[in-house]
């Protein structure tokens, strides 16, 4: 097998395999109440929608349109847009004047541990006492 090859297989069929299962495990613990949850606040849900996923292009777009002089550099602007990450949350946490950001780092205390820790208990995160997790993973795990 070449080089090529072995990338076309990987490129075509096992990376995107992996995506597959892994967001397919991950909605399997998705229960109708987890659903019934988010759509009950409607007006947050869509606050959290368009914060992040129709202000951030919508600006990359308007700078690729008007700022940027070269294609390379209006491509750039869109991607960055369209791909939040830790900083943009970081920034809609202090133009909201939040007092916590997602990135924030915490420790798992042992005795939260121990009272919440495996199926039974209600979580599933795979966190050992004295480590550290963000917020943001903290929500996540909430959530799904």
């Amino acid at each position: 097998m070449s080089y090529a090859d072995l990338m076309a297989l990987l490129g075509n069929w096992l990376l995107p395999g992996s995506l597959i299962a892994i967001m397919a495990s991950m909605g399997l613990s998705l229960t109708a109440d987890d659903f019934r949850l988010v759509f009950r606040n409607r007006r947050t849900l869509i606050f959290g929608v368009c914060s992040m996923l129709i202000v951030p292009p919508a600006i990359g777009i308007t700078l690729a349109l008007t700022v940027a002089p070269t294609a390379a550099l209006a491509v750039g602007f869109v991607l960055l847009a369209t791909t939040p990450g830790g900083m943009l949350s970081n920034l809609f946490t202090d133009m909201a004047k939040g007092d916590l950001a997602l990135t924030k780092m915490c420790n798992v205390r042992p005795e939260t541990w121990q009272k919440w820790h495996g199926p039974q208990a209600g979580s599933t995160m795979f966190l050992s006492p004295g480590e550290q997790v963000s917020v943001e993973n903290l929500l996540y795990g909430i959530v799904v």
